[in-house]
């Protein structure tokens, strides 16, 4: 199944969030931090196997859908803390490495802010 990461982003609140789908938002967010790669959220996930990323604002909406979340789920902050394991190692990947490496949510967003800072 293909889903359009900066379309997920922008309709989370308003289709999730606001709707108290947040079991739902909070798993979509978990899906697409698991592919984060070199500071960048995919725009197309393809069952999660060939994620492109062609689009540098994907990776804005899903922090904004982050801050979204935090702000109306019921555990707020504690998001943060969520474990998330990574479907390519930080550095390179290695087919022996998918899903060993985890990450909080928190360390992903560090990671955003200081690839992008680059």
């Amino acid at each position: 199944m293909r889903n359009w990461g900066r379309d997920t982003f922008i309709a989370l609140k308003g289709c999730l969030l606001v709707t108290g789908h947040f079991q739902e938002a909070r798993d979509t967010l978990l899906v697409y931090a698991s592919v984060i790669r070199h500071g960048l959220c995919p725009n197309l996930l393809d069952a999660a196997n060939r994620p492109r990323y062609n689009a540098r604002d994907a990776t804005w909406f899903f922090m904004q859908a982050i801050q979204d979340y935090v702000a109306e789920a019921p555990e707020g902050m504690d998001f943060l803390s969520a474990p998330v394991s990574l479907k390519w190692a930080v550095k390179d990947w290695d087919p022996d490495l998918a899903h060993v490496e985890v990450k909080t949510i928190a360390d992903l967003i560090h990671l955003i802010f200081s690839a992008h800072a680059k």
